[in-house]
């Protein structure tokens, strides 16, 4: 299932687990604009969970 599909249903925690695993990916084929915008999306997941610290550290990588 994608990750995106896990965002509305707040599973938020399921959509990190493949954002990151597709985030990997896209770091192997060298596709930043994907790999930025799945932070951005771990990011979002990271702050609905109180993980700030988390949170802010991905938003610098995107």
């Amino acid at each position: 299932m994608p990750a995106i599909s896990f965002m509305p249903i707040k599973k938020f925690d399921s959509a990190y687990q493949n954002y990151n695993c597709s985030k990997i990916l896209y770091e192997l084929e060298k596709n930043s604009a994907s790999m930025a915008h799945n932070l951005i999306q771990m990011a979002t997941s990271q702050q609905t969970y109180g993980n700030y610290v988390g949170s802010e550290k991905n938003l610098i990588k995107a």
